[in-house]
């Protein structure tokens, strides 16, 4: 059995890899002689079917076993999971002085990745739910397009959108290993996928609740918040990061005294606060929404971003995929600059 292995709301501009994958943008797809002769027909059918947007979507396929190949689910898995990174660490960060532009933020719904059997072109099935599975089945006479498949509802289209591949790839790489890392990455990024979605079924509550777990999982800190909060700034923090004092109760409510902390840690530790009102049923105080005048979400969003990058980057020792992929490429050649500069 052929079948297609397609990202279709992926933000990629150029072809690229991640682990043993092959990545083409669709609109790039049929430049060269990439995809078998007797598979033009139905990969065309069903890219059109799936494709929403000229600017997004990809095609993937393992380079060692060629496009239309099968593949091993635990290696569809870790792709997933690596595009989910990629995507989702090629985000601007939302707490810019100049918020960015709508057309430039994607969400892990553009990291969705289908498989689609080719043998037969004249339809799909496609099976939604989970307590109540549905399974829909599409179809069209020989020359007519098929039906499009039904895009997320809240999906984004980031035309100006960007993709991390150094983080997918390292992300990919961590998965394939099978040790402790892995799991606890695969497991954070379950968590932020549900965080950082776009559906508006997902309460703020539900997303604050996430965001929690998924850092637990990344910094293995336990449950009490103030060994969390401490591990949070350790991970996020240069050594010598500045440090504000703040009361104890019911300012910090993990600390029975004054205390000194970093940004990132007094951002952890009013999250939390708003977490557990949130899981105890209590009254929420709407200034607890805000941290430094923007909404908690917001926070969430970057330092996510900012706790999976720096995992990944120290899990596989390389300190500067820490950075913003914006700010990367330069640190990048500069080291290569350097190094030049060094050679007989």
């Amino acid at each position: 059995m052929s079948i297609l292995v397609i990202a279709p709301y992926l933000p990629l501009s150029e072809s690229t890899a991640v682990g043993d994958w092959s990545l083409v943008p669709l609109r790039r797809l049929f430049d060269d002689d990439l995809v078998p002769t007797s598979l033009i027909t139905p990969a065309r059918r069903f890219i059109d079917a799936f494709q929403v947007d000229s600017t997004l979507g990809a095609v993937a396929y393992q380079a060692k076993s060629g496009l239309g190949a099968d593949f091993e689910m635990a290696d569809f898995r870790r792709l997933e999971l690596g595009l989910r990174a990629g995507v989702l660490g090629g985000n601007p960060p939302l707490l810019d002085e100049k918020s960015p532009s709508g057309w430039s933020v994607a969400t892990s719904e553009n990291a969705t990745l289908v498989g689609q059997p080719l043998d037969d072109s004249g339809g799909y099935a496609s099976r939604v739910g989970v307590f109540v599975r549905t399974l829909q089945i599409q179809g069209a006479l020989d020359g007519e397009p098929l039906p499009k498949v039904r895009a997320p509802l809240e999906l984004p289209t980031p035309m100006l959108g960007s993709f991390d591949q150094e983080l997918a790839d390292a992300t990919y790489g961590l998965l394939a290993q099978g040790e402790v890392a892995g799991r606890r990455l695969q497991r954070a990024l379950d968590w932020y996928g549900v965080v950082l979605c776009n559906a508006e079924a997902v309460t703020a509550d539900v997303r604050v609740g996430g965001a929690r777990s998924a850092l637990e999982v990344l910094l293995d800190s336990g449950e009490e918040t103030k060994r969390l909060v401490r591990a949070f700034g350790r991970m996020i923090e240069e050594p010598d990061a500045t440090t504000t004092r703040h009361e104890g109760r019911p300012e910090v409510f993990w600390s029975k005294g004054p205390v000194d902390l970093t940004a990132s840690e007094w951002w952890l530790t009013r999250l939390c606060d708003l977490r557990n009102l949130i899981m105890h049923g209590k009254d929420v105080p709407d200034p607890l929404w805000q941290h430094e005048g923007r909404h908690q979400l917001e926070h969430t969003h970057d330092n996510l971003s900012a706790a999976l990058r720096a995992y990944v980057a120290d899990s596989i020792g390389d300190p500067r995929l820490r950075l913003p992929m914006s700010r990367r490429g330069f640190a990048r050649s500069w080291e290569r600059y350097n190094a030049a500069r060094e050679e007989p």
